[in-house]
Parts: structure tokens; sequence; C-alpha cells
């Protein structure tokens, strides 16, 4: 174990009179368990007969009791639950803080499934799935100063541009400090934002890097694709089939969880011939309705539905020109036929948002012109709004490229370029290596390869890759965080895919 080796360094450096004293202490522990241990196992019939049916009684009054307390006192009861699952909570984290080959899974099972945000006294909160990445992050940190005595990462195109853009971006948040405007006034507690901002977009490439660097076997990337799936079923009956779950059991849809459910759908029904015929037609579907009922539905609102068809459009074009060409046909039909509803979503999409939005970028380059080589920092050109133009303040741009142009100037914007050109050419590299096989691998990488590319696009007209500090706050990595998961999922499946295929090489020379 990681902790063992650790724990033994430790207990080198403790003085000997803290290690007499610790053995005692041990001692005692042990003698205390082993008496408990005994008297517990000398009464098992009676305590299983009579003592744990007793106990689950009084519990359950225990906690009736409570819930109507709390009901009349206006509180909600799911804070009544939650203690109890603490320990059980405790015991499997202690199980799985080591095991980083399912810290992916574990990220996006919080992300898409437990809907539990920690408040921080500010009007932003720290979600469970930041938090389980925090938890990782940190042990793997440790893991690597303690026992290691080296920070690596595994070889791949994105380490490079990875390490520049997290320079940059702390850099840039003193660069803003120290010369900041002398007419600029800066709130009390905008340093904890700046930080909390800088942290959050350091730690979704990081995310990508435990996808990246950890994964080790083909079921955890199983896994994760049946999460998402299932996640977008249970988000389309809760969003469009009328069907309201307990608030426990909330599904988190924002940002491109849309996109990620079509694209893994649709690839594994048509790239996935290890299926069958009905499981195919179960992935288009599940692939299909949370898509589609966004465009029926939602048609004005371009930034729901668009990523989602532009990742089929890419997905669609590697697979078949002849599909490419008719879902053009199709498109245009549709278009022809629902021409007056499609001008009256686009022109209310156009009034609401397109406008808005040219204004924002409008105002923001005043501010980013000024300030092209490392930006005014994280989250910062928002004083500089509220100092300089008052009236003309508006809070974002909701465009990637213009937020980290204006945040981290344009050694900033380099990096993230650099980073998402490799990523796309890694990608679309894999699925030329991976071209016929037909096989769950197969359909993963293309399934990555188009939803990075979309991913990248809406940048253009969205922050989706990196939540703006006073629009989606630090709670938006629960969503944002899926990009980056499927993102890295590539480079996770082609040193799966490179060792499967070395392993196989060494059996057969061995064999002959």
């Amino acid at each position: 174990m990681i902790y063992s080796s650790i724990a033994a360094q430790i207990e080198e450096l403790l003085p000997i009179p803290v290690q007499r004293k610790k053995n005692q202490f041990e001692h005692r522990v042990a003698t205390t368990w082993g008496w408990m241990t005994l008297h517990i196992r000398s009464k098992r019939p009676f305590l299983l007969r009579w003592g744990i049916p007793l106990l689950i009684i009084l519990v359950a009054i225990g906690m009736g009791r409570m819930v109507v307390i709390m009901g009349q006192r206006g509180l909600n009861p799911y804070f009544l639950v939650a203690p109890l699952f603490i320990p059980f909570a405790l015991i499997v984290l202690n199980f799985i803080i080591t095991r980083f080959e399912w810290s992916a899974v574990m990220i996006l099972f919080a992300a898409i499934y437990v809907p539990i945000k920690i408040p921080t006294g500010t009007a932003s909160t720290i979600v469970d799935s930041l938090l389980i990445a925090f938890i990782y992050t940190g042990n793997w940190i440790f893991k690597m100063l303690l026992v290691d005595r080296r920070i690596t990462l595994r070889p791949s195109p994105i380490n490079v541009p990875f390490y520049g853009f997290t320079f940059i971006t702390f850099f840039s948040m003193f660069w803003s400090i120290l010369y900041i405007d002398p007419l600029v006034h800066v709130k009390g507690n905008f340093i904890v934002v700046q930080a909390g901002a800088a942290v959050v977009n350091v730690m979704l490439p990081i995310t990508l890097f435990l996808v990246s660097n950890h994964i080790n076997d083909m079921k955890q990337l199983h896994i994760m694709v049946i999460l998402v799936l299932i996640g977008g079923v249970l988000a389309w009956v809760t969003r469009f089939g009328g069907v309201k779950l307990p608030a426990p059991l909330a599904i988190n849809d924002d940002g491109m969880f849309t996109m990620w459910v079509a694209v893994l759908g649709f690839s594994m029904a048509m790239y996935n011939k290890g299926l069958n015929w009905k499981s195919r037609i179960v992935c288009l579907i599940v692939g299909a309705m949370l898509e589609f009922s966004r465009f029926l539905l939602n048609l004005g609102w371009l930034a729901g539905w668009l990523p989602g068809i532009i990742a089929l459009a890419v997905l669609v074009f590697r697979r078949s020109k002849l599909l490419v060409v008719l879902g053009v046909i199709g498109a245009v039909l549709f278009i022809f036929v629902n021409l007056d509803t499609m001008q009256s979503a686009l022109e209310e999409e156009s009034t609401k948002s397109g406008d808005t939005r040219q204004f924002a970028w409008q105002v923001n380059w005043r501010i980013t012109g000024k300030h092209l080589l490392f930006g005014t920092g994280q989250a910062a050109y928002l004083n500089y709004y509220e100092s300089y133009f008052g009236d003309l303040w508006v809070e974002a741009t909701h465009n990637t490229i213009m937020d980290i142009l204006a945040q981290n100037g344009f050694f900033g914007l380099f990096f993230v370029f650099w980073y998402c050109i490799a990523l796309i050419l890694f990608n679309y590299k894999l699925c030329l290596r991976l071209e016929g096989r037909n096989d769950f691998a197969e359909a993963l990488a293309n399934a990555c390869f188009a939803g990075t590319v979309s991913s990248v696009i809406t940048m253009a007209f969205g922050d989706w890759l990196f939540p703006f500090a006073y629009t989606q706050t630090v709670a938006g990595y629960d969503y944002i965080v899926y990009s980056w998961i499927f993102m890295g999922v590539g480079l996770a499946l082609e040193r799966l895919v490179r060792e499967k295929e070395i392993s196989m090489r060494n059996l057969q020379e061995l064999s002959l």
C-alpha cells in the first residue's frame, strides 16, 4: 500500500519519545478492540436476533420525529439522512483513495448523479465532483512527492501546453494585482474569487490527466460510457418526459452533457459491431432522444443543441460521406417545412443573446485591447467594467476565446489553442489507427474525436470549457468536467490499445 510506505518514512522522522508514546497508544487501542470483539462475538446470536431489529426500530422512530420537527421549522429533511451515510462514505473513500484508476469514474458519477454542493460563504459553492477531484489530485501529488520523489506525467502532446497554461494562469493573476489600473476599484473578497477561478481553470486539465494517466482497464471506459447513456435517459425523462424525480436523484444535464450523450450513443451504434443489433438500436435511440428533444423544443437556444449537431456531423462525416449528403438533404427539407418556426426562434435567439453578446464583446475589447500580454487576471475584467463603464456594465462575454484572452492575455490563449489543437490531432490519429476494428475502442475513439472538435468550436459562442467566475461560478466544474474527461479518454484509450498490442506481440513471439 502507498500509505504504509509513507507512514514508515514519516515515523523515521519522529523523536524516540513520540514513537514510544505512539506504540503505547496503539497497544491500548489493540487491547481494547480485542476485548470488545471477544464480548461481541460471545453475544452474537442475541445481538443478531434482538439487538439489531430493536436498534433499527429506535432509529426509525427517532428519524421520523426529527423529520417532523425539521419540516415544522422549514428545514430540508434530506440533511438528516446525510450524516447516516458519512461513515459509509468514509469507508468507501478510504478504499478508493489510492486507486487512481477509478478517479475518472468517481468524478463522472458524482457530476451526473450526486447533486451535493458545499457552501463557501460566497455566491459560489463547491460541488462534490470538484471535491473528489481535489482529493485524488492532492493524493496523487502527495504520492509523487513522498514515494516517487518526482513530479511526472505520462508522455503526451498536451503536457507542455498544460505546464504553460498553468504557469500563465497564476502569473497573470499576480501580474494583474501588481499592475492594476489605478482607478479600478477592487472588492474586499475579490482575491478569494480570483484564486478560486484560477484553481478551477487549472483543475479541469488536471482532471483530464487523472483520466489519461491512471485508467488501466477497458472496463473503466465501458462504465463511463454506460453512466453517460443512463444519465441521458434519466435526463430526458425528467426534462421532457414530465417525470419529476426526488431532489437527491436529480440528473445534472447542463453544459455539454447533451452533446456527449448524443455522440457516445450514435458512435456506439455506428461503429461497435461487438454489440448485437438490439443494443445498437438502443444506443441510437438514447443518443437521439435528448439531443433532438432539445432541438425541437428549445430551438431558440443554440448553445443547447448546436454542439450536439456539430459533433454528430463530424461523426457521420467520418463514417460515411453518403450519410452526410442524406443528412444535409434532410436538414434542408426540415428547414423548408418549418421555415416560419425556424425564423421566429432564431430571431428570438438573436434578440436575447446574439445582440447582447456582440455588445459584451465590444465592451470587453475596450479593456482587453489594453491588456493583451497577460490579461487582467482571472475574472478581473469585471472590476474594470464596474469602475470605468458603470451603466454599460455586462457580466461576461459567453465566449471562451475572449474570456481567456481577457483574463490570461495572448500567452494564455496561445497555450489553450495549442492544447486544443494537440488533442484534436491526437484523437484524429487514434481514429485512423483503429479504423476497421468495428469494436468498442473504435467507437469510443470516434466519439472522443467528434466531441473534442465540437467542444473547441463551441468555445466561440459559449463558456463551457472554462467557467467564468461571475456567471457559472466554481460550481460550473460539475458539468464542464464532462468535456475534459472525455477529451482525455482518447489518451488513455491509445495507451491501453498499444499495451494490449505489445502484449499480444510478445505472446506470439514466445509461442514461436
